[in-house]
């Protein structure tokens, strides 16, 4: 597998009202939080957990920016309650696991 195109990210999204451009630039910003976490391939051959996290990575990047705030609030009969949401997707920890730099001091 190769690094996933904003082609190939904007199919997995599978929103139509996220335009290419958006797809792009979100793919962009995501491969380099990805590379300052992970050890990641600069050319050729990508894992394909790397691949799914990068891709994971930009769908929620994307599906965040209509909750700017990262808080979800839910009001039920029983009661209100308010949840963070946003940071890493625990998939996203679990295949980026095996490639995450150890830094020292």
């Amino acid at each position: 597998m190769t690094a996933p195109t904003p082609d190939q990210a904007h199919k997995y999204v599978g929103r139509a009202d996220y335009t290419l451009a958006e797809v792009t630039t979100v793919l962009a910003a995501e491969r380099a939080a990805q590379a300052r976490r992970c050890r990641v391939p600069t050319e050729g051959e990508w894992p394909a957990d790397l691949v799914e996290a990068l891709l994971r990575r930009t769908l929620a990047a994307l599906a965040m920016r209509a909750n700017p705030l990262g808080v979800a609030v839910s009001v039920t009969d029983f009661g209100v309650s308010t949840d963070r949401v946003g940071g890493l997707d625990p998939v996203v920890r679990r295949l980026e696991a095996p490639h995450v730099k150890l830094v020292l001091g």
